[in-house]
This record gives C-alpha cells, structure tokens and sequence, in this order.
C-alpha cells in the first residue's frame, strides 16, 4: 500500500487525518503515556528533532524502546476510530502479548518489555504477518475490525467522521474561537451542519467558516469560503476550500478554488489555481476519477487547473492544465515536462520555510536529498 505522495517526507502516521493526525488523535485519547514512533531510516533524525528540539517532548522515543516498559504498537496507516481507541486502552491496562491482525494485515501488537527487547530489530521494519512466527506460541490472536489507509485519497473519504471524532476528543462543540484568534470585517461562523474551530493566533476576515470545519493556528483566511474542510496550521488562503478539503501545514492558496483535494505543506496555490477533486464519470473524461492530491513543497502556477484522480509529487511544479500524474521534481508545462535538478528543490525549500519566519533546518534538507536520491536510484520513497 502507498501514500505517496503525502509520505514521501513525513511518517505515514503524520498525515492529517480529519483536524488531527493518528499520532495526534493517540496521544490526545491515551494522555500521560511514553511514546515510541517507528521509522524509516531517512526520516529518523528528522522526526526526533521535530518532536524532541522543536516541540520540546521528552516522553516521545523515536526508533527506540522505552526501557523496562511494556508496548502496544500500532499499524501507522490505521484510521483511528473510537473502537480502536477503546481497543488500545484495553491492551494498554492488560498482560502478555496480545497480536491484533484484520484479514492478512498485522494491526496491534502489545508486547512485554521482554518480548519487545528481544525482538528489537523485527520490530523496526514494516508490519508483516512474519512477525507471528517469530513470536511466542503462548501471544493470543485477535481479530480487529478496523481500516487502514491504502490510498492517499483515504483521507477525504472519512474526513466528515474523523473531523467529528476529533472534536469529540478535543470537547468542542458548537463554535470554538481561540482567545489569541481575531475575526475581523463580516465573518460567519456557521456550525447548523457541525461544529467549527478556529485555532490560536488565527485570523478570519470577511469570511464564512461552515462546519464541519477548522482553521488552525496561525492560520489567516481572508475573503474566503470554508465548508467542510480543514485549513492547516500557519496558512494563508483566500478563495474557497470546500467539499470535503484538506490543507496541511503552511499553504499559501490565494485566490484559488479547492475542492475534495488534499495540499501538502509549504505548497503555494498562485492567483486563479484550481484543484477540482469534483468527481467525474467514465461518460464525461473517459474514466471516473475523483479527489486531487499535491504533495509537499508544490507549485501549482497562476490559473493552473488539477483534474480530478491527479496526484502531484513533492518538489514538484504544475503551469496549465494538468490531467496525468506528476512525479517527484518535475516542472509540467502545458504538457511538457523536465526534470527539477536537486539544487533547485533544495532553494526553493529554503524559501518557502523562510516566507513563514523561520530558517529551514538540515534534517528537512537531508529528507529532500533522501527522496531525490531514492528517486536517482528507481525507488520511491515514500510508498
């Protein structure tokens, strides 16, 4: 299974979910616990640094076991669910070691502290059923009825339930305004249809937020329509996201209409862009297809339009209309393509992370030099 491109440079578990991520929604669920996150190598210096120096989280353990403790690790492409929670938190206050698999997928695993040490090196590749043979014959087998993304489009298809899940977790109901948050000029704050966030540090002017809805921290939304979707923390949109949308962190979408579409961070939406995830039928393009999918770092250029079913790779550029798939650094012109050369992915990183006030770190450049040379050698990192 692939989330590419949304997990060619973040953990999979990292992906927004609804307002939250599966990390998040865990952590929020099951409060006052340690924290073990399993990842691939390139990603590893990155994802301590984000938590540990950034964050400044010290109950989070990153390719490492928590000494002496017992485990419950948990499938990173899983859609939490309130049954799942409630699974978790069961495993968490049990014994011994429990495997918890959906038809041929490994989905939970909780582990003594013995257990977990002497099966250390398994345990850091991906989920596999192999990992049953390794284990004691004494671990009990569990059945769970649950989801796991299998496709980055996943997202948008349970966002009204995960959004509603999140609230939940959160306690908002209603309309929520952070106190640092200003609404300024004619704002309406609609939530007849589900309830709206809007975060800490948040600016809203001359707008209207329909629930189910979040704009996030430090997030400004100008003259703007936001309806069903979630606007990540640090954007700046002006337009409409709609129908089922979601942009990560740090979007520049200006004058742009995106619909069931999903925005990777740091991607810029110029003046008169349109994404459109509407879906279409085999009768009107030949095939049906639905949602659009732009991976981080993107630019999608100034009247460009996405078809609906395209997914655009991180690094990448789009000027046009664009009906096909684009890769990893590529420039897509009207049709035309080339290759982006690392070095100018790598500036233009640097200024996109410096738009939002501050200075891009090494462990975000060593990721993009990852992902460049994983795509030099035929690979795609990511899937």
């Amino acid at each position: 299974a692939s989330l590419y491109p949304l997990s060619s440079l973040r953990p999979v578990y990292e992906v927004r979910c609804g307002v939250l991520s599966a990390r998040e929604k865990l952590e929020l669920a099951l409060p006052g616990r340690e924290y073990c996150l399993l990842v691939r190598g390139e990603l590893e210096g990155l994802l301590r640094w984000q938590l540990k120096a950034a964050m400044g989280r010290e109950d989070v353990y990153v390719n490492e076991l928590p000494p002496g403790a017992d485990l419950v690790l948990i499938n990173g492409r899983v859609i939490v669910d309130e049954g799942l929670l409630e699974e978790v938190s069961r495993l968490a206050e049990s014994v011994g070691v429990v495997v918890g698999v959906m038809d041929s997928e490994l989905v939970v695993l909780r582990l003594t502290s013995e257990v977990a040490s002497a099966f250390k090196p398994v345990l850091s590749k991906p989920f596999h059923l192999e990992l049953l043979s390794d284990l004691s014959e004494s671990a009990e087998v569990v059945e769970m009825d649950v989801r796991l993304m299998d496709d980055p489009c996943d997202p948008l298809r349970v966002l009204g339930e995960q959004v509603a899940l999140d609230f939940k977790l959160m306690g908002i109901e209603g309309v929520r305004v952070g106190e640092s948050a200003e609404l300024r000029g004619s704002v309406e704050l609609d939530d007849s249809e589900g309830p709206v966030l809007v975060g800490e540090g948040a600016r809203v002017v001359n707008s209207v937020v329909r629930g189910p809805a979040a704009v996030l921290s430090g997030s400004t939304v100008t003259d703007s329509v936001v309806e069903g979707s979630v606007v990540g923390r640090g954007c700046r949109l002006s337009g409409s996201v709609v129908r089922a949308s979601i942009l990560m962190d740090h979007v520049t979408a200006l004058d742009c209409r995106v619909t069931k579409s999903i925005v990777g961070s740091w991607t810029r939406l110029m003046a008169g862009a349109c994404l459109c995830g509407e879906a279409l039928s085999a009768y009107e393009l030949g095939e049906e297809r639905e949602h659009v999918v732009v991976g981080d770092l993107c630019t999608v250029g100034p009247g460009a339009v996405v078809y609906p079913g395209v997914r655009v790779g991180a690094l990448s550029s789009v000027h046009g209309v664009c009906k096909g798939a684009v890769g990893p650094f590529e420039l897509v012109v009207e049709g035309g393509r080339r290759a982006v050369p690392l070095e100018d992915a790598l500036k233009l990183a640097q200024l996109r992370v410096r738009e939002s006030g501050r200075y891009i770190s090494d462990f975000e450049l060593d990721v993009i030099r990852a992902l460049y040379r994983g795509l030099r050698c035929g690979g795609r990192v990511g899937a």
